[in-house]
């Protein structure tokens, strides 16, 4: 995975599972931060990179974000 932290498989064609469709682009965090034409993943298909997971602390900024 290259140092990587997250592997899924990419669904994306036409507007079918785009960043848009899930996130609130109206909140101004989210609109400076994200791309809404970006795309999403198989939610349902995911590996991770514990190593990477924890060298990245990707914890904390989950804690982060779920906190605002």
């Amino acid at each position: 995975m290259d140092g990587k932290v997250n592997g899924a498989v990419e669904t994306c064609f036409g507007s079918f599972h785009r960043y848009a469709q899930y996130m609130n682009f109206s909140h101004p965090l989210i609109k400076a931060r994200f791309n809404p034409k970006a795309c999403a993943w198989a939610y349902g298909m995911n590996f991770f990179d514990l190593d990477a997971w924890r060298r990245e602390k990707c914890t904390e900024e989950y804690h982060y974000w779920q906190n605002l």
